[in-house]
């Protein structure tokens, strides 16, 4: 009688189980739903991050290249005024203030640059401080 009731219990236990197992199996199958879900969302998420930064990047590269053409064409059109000028006063026999107009842009660009290199220099330093700093 005793084989009977162990063959019981352990048919019991084997029962248990295997419905332990299913249960597991349910759930791992469950957070493999899950998991390739969160996947598919990431991967939907990171293809609009993607079209954004690169309609983003389109647009600065349209600014930058507009910034740059009207930069251009403001030099030409000084270089353009300037070398007229110089032009019709040599024509007209005053050499003389075209000298004095190159010297006084000759200053005015020594200057200029040095002010530039002397801001950048000291841009770049505060920059590096500031990143010691994080």
């Amino acid at each position: 009688m005793a084989e009977g009731t162990d063959s019981n219990q352990s048919a019991d236990i084997v029962q248990s189980f295997v419905e332990i197992q299913k249960t597991e199996l349910a759930l791992r199958e469950q957070e493999l739903r899950i998991a390739r879900s969160e996947e598919q969302h990431k991967y939907e998420y990171a293809c609009k991050v993607v079209e954004a930064n690169k309609e983003d990047r389109r647009e600065s590269r349209t600014t930058g290249v507009r910034t740059l053409k009207m930069a251009l064409i403001f030099t030409f059109s000084v270089i353009f005024v300037l070398t007229a000028f110089s032009a019709l006063a040599v024509w007209k026999g005053h050499a003389d203030l075209v000298k004095d107009i190159a010297q006084g842009l000759l200053i005015f660009t020594g200057g200029a640059g040095s002010g530039f290199a002397f801001g950048y220099s000291r841009g770049k330093k505060e920059c590096a401080k500031s990143e010691v700093r994080k």
